[in-house]
């Protein structure tokens, strides 16, 4: 694995980030996807790509740099069916 060394500015202490696989729903680094089990899921469009996000479970809340947020809920009985596709 590995990781990105940050900086904390309130102590300058070192602190590692270190990617990893994700499951579930997520953003991904690019900002330009909604993601699930890091498969690209939602493409969004440019004006609504991401500055800020948190996810908590099926709820993906993307804060946008034009100021806007949205709040996009998804089925989790549905989502396995769509994956597989026709």
């Amino acid at each position: 694995m590995q990781g990105i060394a940050a900086t904390c500015p309130s102590t300058d202490s070192p602190i590692t980030a270190v990617h990893c696989c994700r499951s579930g729903y997520g953003i991904s680094r690019d900002g330009c996807w909604v993601t699930w089990n890091e498969t690209n899921l939602l493409r969004l469009p440019a004006k609504y790509r991401v500055s800020c996000s948190i996810v908590l479970g099926s709820t993906v809340v993307i804060g946008c740099d034009s100021g806007r947020v949205m709040v996009i809920r998804f089925s989790s009985h549905e989502l396995p069916e769509l994956l597989r596709g026709p």
